[in-house]
């Protein structure tokens, strides 16, 4: 029984190398003329690859629109793009259908697949603002909320509004304990397009830690994953409550057995100073004592 397995495995193996293997040499030579910027040869060889039957659905077909749309034949590459979309759903095609079917005065249907490409996560609206064969599409009022939604998906947190939430701790700051003695510096940037604070900290006898702060929209929370030199982390969520930034741990056991729960919160002054007050809990939160009560003041 076993011995049958094994040998209609390996038919099956022999039977699927030798399948690729027909529509290889079209499919090669085509890839070769496409990245020349071949565009008619390599339509051709596309063609031909897929008359076997084995070639690739999802490239081949993709990549032999884009041969007839630099070729101008935008009526001849609509069918292969949606050949693509059926057999990839990827927002490539959608988006280079979309193209030719502007450039064939189908305006509805390049609305229709455009506004599918951006959904799906492509193109960048820079893109989409330069792109040949949009000339038109430009003067419909439908192009301004597609580019809008063009950008909310290259740049989700730069219009998600409690993204924004955290932006007071951005800058430069000197930072001082309650008896006005300078303990440290901070820098603390806006970085990955806008959706992580970045905090570089240093204490007045050279150790250093930083913090990665990001709203999670999937949660609806704000966390903040601490790091130092000494190879310690600790994680921290919570949310902005209107005045000011609270955010804690779990309650984390410790080296001794002891169990410790942390929370620091970050208060926004009149003077454009923050406050970041941090606590420890030894009972999961029931009562709290100050670990350090710090002033940011801008450099």
């Amino acid at each position: 029984m076993f011995q049958k397995l094994f040998t209609l495995v390996l038919a099956g193996f022999f039977f699927a190398q030798l399948t690729a293997q027909t529509a290889a040499p079209f499919v090669a030579t085509a890839d070769s003329l496409y990245l020349l910027e071949q565009w008619e040869p390599a339509a051709a060889a596309y063609l031909q690859a897929l008359e076997t039957g084995k070639a690739d659905p999802f490239w081949s077909n993709f990549r032999l629109a884009i041969c007839y749309q630099n070729l101008e034949q935008d009526e001849a590459a609509i069918p292969y793009f949606r050949e693509s979309v059926q057999n990839g759903q990827l927002p490539y095609p959608m988006y280079f259908l979309s193209v030719s079917l502007a450039k064939t005065n189908q305006a509805d249907s390049a609305f229709i697949w455009l506004e599918k490409a951006i959904m799906a996560g492509y193109p960048p609206p820079e893109q989409m603002e330069q792109q040949a064969g949009f000339e038109k599409l430009k003067t419909d009022p439908r192009w301004q909320a597609l580019l809008i939604k063009a950008n909310k998906q290259a740049h989700p947190c730069r219009f998600e509004p409690k993204a924004r939430e955290f932006d007071f701790w951005i800058g430069e700051w000197k930072v001082f304990n309650p008896a006005g003695v300078q303990v440290g510096e901070s820098s603390v940037k806006l970085i990955l397009d806008e959706c992580v604070i970045f905090e570089n900290w240093t204490n007045r006898v050279g150790s250093e830690g930083k913090s990665f702060n990001m709203y999670d929209a999937a949660a609806g929370i704000w966390r903040q994953t601490w790091v130092d030199q000494n190879g310690s982390w600790t994680e921290f969520r919570g949310d902005w409550d209107g005045s000011q930034m609270r955010i804690t741990t779990d309650n984390v056991k410790q080296t001794d057995g002891s169990f410790k729960k942390r929370r620091m919160t970050f208060t926004p002054m009149e003077d454009g100073a923050v406050r970041q007050h941090g606590e420890m809990s030894t009972d999961d939160g029931k009562s709290w004592t100050t670990e350090y009560d710090l002033t940011y003041r801008k450099k």
